[in-house]
């Protein structure tokens, strides 16, 4: 009986950055995944915005705000700011010193998040992301537990309203949250602030620390609150 010719060797091609011929489909794929991952990652290096753009621009609707403009232009382009944070003037020895600082908040509703425009002497120096945004603007009592770090101080107005009592004061120093990034201006100025909210009788008192316009802390003081007279 005449034996089963052996099966030839069929030499199967791939697509590779070395043009080598792949011999099993094992192989073959194996070297198309590679290839065709490199291509991902390499796309998508190149599709990444950049990350100096981000921070330095905002379009609103089909007009660019860029860092340098002046406060004027920023709003004929994008309208009035949904909150704007002036910051105190700054107190040092017996000299007090304008800020020129301000914060400005764009809410675009709950489909985007809230843009932050930070000015210094009218013009604009920084824009930022914040917490997503939100419908309506009215605020409203909140719980406790709904104050938490990292909010805004924008979102936290809107939450739970003003504070009963508050107190601040802009500082030079750097922020010792969050890793102390991303928290202190040029020049090493910091905005500090403490508010107080009273929850009532069956609440105590909550110590809440914001510094540049977000929460970093917050602390119940060891005090039962009252119900308003």
């Amino acid at each position: 009986m005449a034996r089963a010719s052996a099966r030839p060797k069929v030499r199967r091609w791939c697509i590779s950055m070395r043009t080598a011929p792949c011999w099993t489909t094992r192989a073959c794929g194996s070297i198309s995944m590679r290839l065709a991952s490199g291509l991902l990652i390499l796309w998508a290096l190149v599709a990444a915005p950049s990350p100096a753009t981000a921070a330095d621009s905002l379009r609103c609707g089909g007009r660019l705000v860029e860092r340098g403009d002046l406060a004027l232009t920023v709003i004929d382009r994008c309208g009035e700011p949904d909150y704007v944070d002036a910051w105190p003037a700054t107190r040092v020895g017996a000299r007090v010193y304008p800020s020129g600082i301000e914060q400005w908040y764009y809410n675009f509703g709950p489909a985007r998040l809230i843009q932050i425009l930070r000015f210094e002497e009218g013009r604009l120096k920084r824009v930022s992301s914040g917490d997503h945004g939100f419908s309506g603007t009215g605020a409203q009592r909140c719980r406790p537990l709904d104050i938490l770090p990292t909010l805004s101080k924008y979102r936290l107005l809107a939450l739970c309203g003003e504070p009963d009592q508050s107190q601040s004061a802009v500082v030079h120093g750097s922020s010792r949250h969050f890793g102390g990034r991303g928290t202190v201006l040029a020049g090493g100025l910091l905005l500090r602030e403490r508010w107080y909210y009273n929850f009532g009788g069956a609440y105590l008192l909550r110590e809440v620390l914001l510094e540049n316009g977000r929460v970093v802390r917050v602390d119940t003081i060891d005090e039962r609150g009252f119900d308003p007279r």
